[in-house]
């Protein structure tokens, strides 16, 4: 079969004028799958999207959905936008955040810009609207909270006060409170810049309650948490005091007549009157919601009433309110739902639950989506790669499993039912089944089976594999570009490669091994830096020495103190001569090393010194200091080397993702168009 080339075009994004329609194009970027190192795949011929799923019956409502990044510096970014149900993208995922809507037409979004005259990342905030379009520009000293009442708090960088603007963006109390919080039943809290004390304000800026109170919170059911002379009181409208019994660390605001309180002794939770209803015993304690409340007691998750009667058991790891009968719970890191009254409907064994229609709610397990019923049967087996709103007189959509295929020159091959395979990073291809990653040849021959549930790759198509262990624990295995583990899966930890070694931990320390597997440096040491400039700082015992690849300290670490004798003979007689002495054969006795080689040259920190102005500390590869009084320069922190997806990317061997189709089914799972 013939395949023509996906194209790839790379659209560089640049802010839009306010009023100016948000267009998303497609960008080429890399995708990161749990860790701080782990880069998956590119979207060259794969086009991955990470989508919160929201069940609602609205076509037009809006769900939040993501994509992952890498910057110039090689590190992943996680970038945020809104789209449709139908896939429809409203607000590109260009933003670091967007808030919810919620109930609101506008919304804050906060993002990253480069900027090119100061050769730095900044960070801006705007103003978008539901239909997609940019409303305001925030400059970069501004920053702004989402909109409360109709009024935005900001925060000026340059003069360190808070202000409030419309929802229009436009300035309306100006910038001079210390402190500010959010307007809430018409007042806001705010610390005035002379007195340093709070007071409450009106949306003209005018003083309701002046300023006489140490801490002060936001107004909720008509009274406000105050703080003054070290006791906590409510506050009402009219700056009347009631005061508050007990003696507690932090009172919060009042939810459904409580507040929650808290002390040495952990939360409880007071009535709109002052008085103790549970006194503070909790780990945790979350806000009442119909009646009910969410506690956390030695690392379990419970329910208790606002009578105090603990109404569920303490014993999950999560509790959350699903639905007017419903808790979602959550144990061993799966889904369950239980009743109001602790009875369980949906045994915890999905990653996802939503939200039941006509009877059905959708469910997750292993990255697929089937149906359950009310008493937990599951009713349609997780099959699909995503569900619809959910069902409606009888009927709901979903979307049928990708297909797979490895094209080579004019072929192609089917692949089986994977639900992700990556691209060829020389000639193997990371799939996965389920929440587990294993490896292909160009055969399309599993070389490894499923056994990892983290990739992390590095230049040169090595791959990091972590397997789970049975105790709890994990552990990584390398495996090459032929889809080969070279090494056993025996490291705790490890670091991507940094001119041709890795940094790996075991039992007994750090060491590094090569691009082959063999550990060229024995795990031993209980800090290690990647390698730069040919050398590696590594520490023992407090000790810092500089190794080569082959092991070799060429400056050594200090395992003992030397004999201090001269050549005559003699003593030293003073503690800098000794401290002379020992460095001569242990350069980097009681030094910090805070910098790799950049070149020649480290920086490094020298611990007996004190209030020297921070002059810096250079030191050569053969130990000796370097006067760095004329030297414009920061330490160098040598990172990891940049696994750039694009350019390892097999091109003889291309993964092909065809889309499963949207189909609808009846509530029995047949497809009936």
């Amino acid at each position: 079969m013939n395949f023509a080339k996906t194209a790839r075009s790379t659209n560089r994004h640049t802010s839009p004028m306010a009023g100016q329609r948000i267009v998303h194009k497609p960008i080429s970027f890399t995708i990161n799958h749990n860790g701080r190192y782990s880069i998956i795949g590119v979207l060259t011929v794969l086009f991955l999207l990470s989508a919160k799923l929201t069940f609602a019956q609205d076509p037009n409502a809006l769900i939040k959905f993501q994509r992952e990044v890498s910057d110039p510096n090689g590190e992943t970014i996680v970038l945020e936008g809104f789209r449709k149900l139908s896939g429809e993208v409203v607000i590109p995922a260009d933003y670091l955040y967007i808030w919810d809507f919620n109930t609101d037409t506008i919304t804050l979004a906060r993002k990253r810009e480069w900027i090119d005259a100061a050769r730095i990342f900044a960070i801006r905030y705007q103003l978008v609207t539901k239909g997609g379009y940019l409303l305001l520009d925030f400059p970069f000293h501004l920053i702004p909270e989402p909109p409360s009442e109709e009024m935005i708090r900001v925060f000026d960088t340059r003069t360190q006060r808070f202000g409030y603007h419309s929802l229009l963006g436009e300035p309306c109390i100006r910038y001079r409170y210390t402190q500010a919080r959010d307007f809430s039943e018409g007042l806001a809290a705010v610390q005035d810049g002379k007195s340093q004390l709070w007071g409450f304000i009106d949306k003209k800026g005018k003083w309701v309650i002046e300023p006489r109170f140490e801490e002060a919170y936001s107004f909720s059911q008509g009274k406000a948490v105050v703080r003054g002379l070290a006791r906590w009181a409510y506050v009402n409208t009219n700056g009347s005091i009631q005061a508050i019994e007990g003696n507690y660390q932090q009172v919060f605001d009042l939810r459904e007549g409580f507040s929650i309180v808290n002390s040495d002794k952990g939360f409880g939770f007071i009535n709109s009157n002052g008085k103790e209803i549970v006194a503070p015993q909790f780990d945790f304690l979350d806000n009442f919601q119909n009646g009910i409340a969410v506690f956390l007691k030695n690392n379990e998750a419970g329910v208790i009433d606002n009578t105090g009667k603990i109404r569920i058991q303490p014993r999950y790891e999560e509790i959350y309110r699903f639905d007017e009968r419903h808790y979602l719970i959550q144990q061993n890191g799966l889904k369950g739902l239980i009743t109001l009254d602790g009875e369980t409907v949906i045994p915890p064994n999905y990653s996802e639950i939503g939200l039941f229609k006509e009877g059905l709610a959708p469910v997750m397990r292993a990255g697929n989506w089937g149906f359950v019923d009310s008493k937990g049967v599951e009713i349609i087996p997780c099959q699909f790669a995503e569900v619809g709103p959910g069902f409606e007189n009888g009927t709901t959509t979903v979307r049928l499993p990708n297909r797979w295929q490895i094209a080579h020159k004019a072929d192609t091959l089917e692949l089986p039912a994977y639900d992700e395979v990556l691209p060829f990073y020389g000639y193997s291809a990371a799939f996965r089944k389920g929440s587990l990653w294993g490896f292909l040849n160009i055969q399309g021959e599993e070389s490894i089976e499923p056994r990892y549930d983290e990739l992390i790759f590095s230049k040169g198509g090595l791959v990091f594999g972590r397997v789970p262990q049975i105790d709890g624990s994990v552990r990584f295995a390398l495996v090459n570009n032929r889809g080969k583990e070279i090494t056993e899966a025996k490291y705790s930890d490890v670091v991507r490669f940094s001119e041709g070694y890795s940094a790996v931990k075991t039992s007994a320390g750090w060491g590094f091994i090569d691009a082959n597997g063999i550990e060229v440096i024995r795990p031993q040491f209980d800090e290690v830096r990647n390698f730069s400039s040919g050398r590696a700082a590594v520490r023992k015992n407090n000790s810092w020495s500089f190794v080569s690849s082959t092991g070799v300290e060429e400056i050594p670490l200090f395992t003992r103190m030397p004999d201090l004798k001269d050549e005559e003979g003699k003593t030293p007689v003073n503690a800098a001569d000794s401290l002379q002495r020992i460095r001569e054969i242990f350069p980097l006795y009681l030094m910090e090393v805070v910098g790799d080689f950049n070149g020649s040259l480290a920086f490094v920190e020298d611990l007996t010194r004190e209030n020297d102005g921070g002059r810096p500390l250079l030191m050569n590869k053969v130990g000796k200091l370097i006067s760095g009084d004329n030297l414009v320069a920061e330490p160098l922190q040598r990172n990891a080397d940049i696994f750039a997806p694009e350019s390892e990317i097999n091109p003889s061997y291309l993964i092909l993702r065809i889309p499963g189709l949207w189909v609808t089914i009846d509530t029995a799972g047949r497809i009936i168009e």
